[in-house]
Parts: structure tokens; C-alpha cells; sequence
């Protein structure tokens, strides 16, 4: 309370004519430097819309942004899709308003899941950092995702789904693909 009520006070009392008068308060007295009174509420609640009006529209800032991924358009290696090899990847860059993120949350949908004895093994890569791992098991076509990280820098993000172990080839054990198509999301958020 008393910092709000010190951060109101000082608005209200350093804001100048030409910045701060509406109709309303062009009347208004300002105070001078001998005027250390407490505001009252009025005072409070002028101060506190001149400051609301002062800032800027691009000052606020998203706190959360949803992402279409895997795309149409995104990187694919090999590009048949099928991630069954170590260091295979679909990977795409984003740009959003976030100048970080802490968190990430997908629902990754699976077009083709042609596994029945092994895993496939996933890294979650932002910008080239690691924030996660997952694995896709025999049958499955859809993945939720949930990963808390330290921040990365954004605002253009760069996300990739890269295979972490090769699946058993050798064994014929199958592989998966993602959805290209968007029907997948990313949503980032700090």
C-alpha cells in the first residue's frame, strides 16, 4: 500500500501540465516542493489513471503466445518424416512478442505411428538449448507436453523435436512422424 500510494503521489505530483491535463484537471493546482500533504483518494485515483494513460501501447507485452508446430514449411531431416535415426529432427523458427520464455506447453499431434517393439526417444530444443525430453510409445498419435526451463532469449524462437536414441532399426521396430500440417501446438510462455 505505501508503495503504490508513494508511486500515485510522486505521478500525480511530477507529472507535468502539457503531459498529464485533461479537461477535467487543467484546473488542478500542482503542488510545490513545500506541499508534502498525503493525497487523498481523488488525487490517488487522477494519478493513477495519468499514469495508466501515459504508457505506451507496446509496453505491454504478451505473456503467452500459441504456435502452430510442426508446420508446413518447417525443416524435416530426413525429409520423408519418419525420425527413427539419432539426430533426426523437425525443426521451425518462430517469431513472437516474447522476449523470453520459462515454460513450455505442446500437444503434439502424430500423423504416422508405425512402432510395436521400441521407442523413440525426443529432445525439446529451443534456440539450440535442450528444455526437455519425451518418448512416444507403440500406438501412440498424440503427446502433451509440459517443461519448465530457465529463460531463453527470444523474441524469435527457434523449436525443434530432435530423435535422441536411434529406434531399434536393426530389430525393425517401427518409427513416427508428426503432424505437418499445424494441427500441433506450442505455447510459450515466462
Amino acid at each position: 500500500m505505501f508503495a503504490r500510494y508513494r508511486i500515485a503521489w510522486l505521478a500525480w505530483a511530477l507529472c507535468s501540465a502539457a503531459a498529464c491535463a485533461t479537461a477535467g484537471d487543467a484546473a488542478e493546482p500542482r503542488p510545490d516542493a513545500s506541499d508534502l500533504r498525503s493525497p487523498d483518494a481523488s488525487q490517488l485515483a487522477a494519478a493513477d489513471a495519468r499514469v495508466a494513460d501515459a504508457a505506451p501501447a507496446d509496453a505491454l507485452v504478451a505473456a503467452t503466445v500459441t504456435l502452430g508446430f510442426p508446420d508446413v514449411g518447417d525443416t524435416l531431416s530426413p525429409s520423408h518424416g519418419w525420425l527413427w535415426e539419432l539426430g533426426s529432427f523437425v525443426e521451425g523458427t518462430r517469431s513472437t512478442p516474447l522476449p523470453s520464455t520459462t515454460h513450455l506447453d505442446a500437444a503434439l499431434v502424430i500423423s504416422d505411428n508405425v512402432l510395436f517393439c521400441d521407442t523413440q526417444d525426443m529432445a525439446v530444443k529451443i534456440n539450440g538449448i535442450q528444455v526437455g525430453t519425451f518418448m512416444i510409445g507403440v500406438g501412440e498419435l498424440g503427446k502433451t507436453l509440459s517443461l519448465s526451463f530457465p529463460p531463453v532469449a527470444g523474441p524469435d524462437y527457434t523449436l525443434r523435436l530432435e530423435n535422441i536414441r536411434e529406434v531399434g532399426f536393426k530389430t525393425e521396430c517401427g518409427s513416427a512422424r508428426f503432424d505437418q500440417t499445424g494441427a500441433g501446438s506450442v505455447t510459450l510462455s515466462f
